[in-house]
């Protein structure tokens, strides 16, 4: 799965999260929010924590 970051960015910051807080309500490391903010893939369940996290349907987040 593929999540677009600039959903990403925008959803981090109406929710005023940096990496740090976001890697610690979704329950994964810094390191993998910072490879899925530069474009890299990650699993369906690290797509749906992070999507939960920010309190969105995994579905707005995906790159179409």
């Amino acid at each position: 799965m593929r999540i677009d970051r600039k959903k990403l960015v925008m959803a981090m910051l109406d929710c005023n999260l940096n990496q740090k807080q976001l890697a610690e309500l979704a329950g994964i490391s810094r390191m993998t929010v910072n490879g899925v903010k530069n474009g890299r893939s990650c699993s369906q369940h690290t797509g749906e924590s992070i999507a939960k996290a920010l309190k969105l349907p995994v579905e707005k987040l995906i790159e179409k």
